[in-house]
C-alpha cells in the first residue's frame, strides 16, 4: 500500500512518476509510523472524507506500487464480472 500526502502525491503527478526508491521510501515511513492498521485507517478515513477521489487515487497508488515492483500493471477492464 503507498500512503503518501496528497500534496506529495500531486508534486509527482505534476513533475514526474516516483521512482523505485521514492516508493519503497514512502511505504517503509508509512508502515513506520502508521503500522499495517493505522495505514488502513487512514486510507478509510481520507477516502470517507473524499469519496469522489478514491477510485483515481487508489488508481495511481497501484500503479506506483507496480512500477516501482516491476509487477504488470492490470488494466481496469480485467476486474469486471461478466455478466
Amino acid at each position: 500500500m503507498l500512503l503518501v500526502r496528497p500534496t506529495a502525491a500531486r508534486r509527482w503527478r505534476a513533475v514526474r512518476p516516483p521512482g523505485p526508491a521514492q516508493v519503497h521510501q514512502a511505504i517503509a515511513a508509512a508502515l513506520a509510523a502508521f503500522g499495517i492498521r493505522g495505514c488502513a485507517a487512514r486510507v478509510a478515513q481520507a477516502y470517507g472524507e473524499h469519496p469522489e477521489t478514491a477510485v483515481l487515487r487508489m488508481r495511481w497508488a497501484r500503479a506506483a506500487v507496480a512500477g516501482a515492483s516491476g509487477a504488470v500493471r492490470a488494466e481496469p477492464g480485467c476486474f469486471a464480472r461478466a455478466a
